[in-house]
């Protein structure tokens, strides 16, 4: 399972999916913009603490949380 396919089985309530990006948001020190990018856009974080974080968060393994390892540029 993904960072996506994780989000996406949230189910089409907003809360959930809301409250998961606001957590990671915070735990990461990121807005909730750059959290989007990571879930939406499939965009691997260049810090690997933040990579860290997200797997302990969501329960997914570091290594599967992106199939496209695209990394988000500063």
């Amino acid at each position: 399972m993904t960072l996506k396919d994780y989000y996406k089985s949230l189910g089409r309530q907003t809360p959930p999916k809301t409250a998961l990006i606001q957590d990671i948001a915070k735990l990461c020190k990121v807005t909730e913009t750059t959290v989007r990018n990571w879930i939406i856009r499939d965009m691997k974080p260049i810090n690997p603490e933040h990579i860290k974080i997200i797997s302990q968060k969501t329960g997914i393994k570091e290594s599967d949380l992106w199939k496209n390892q695209k990394q988000l540029q500063k």
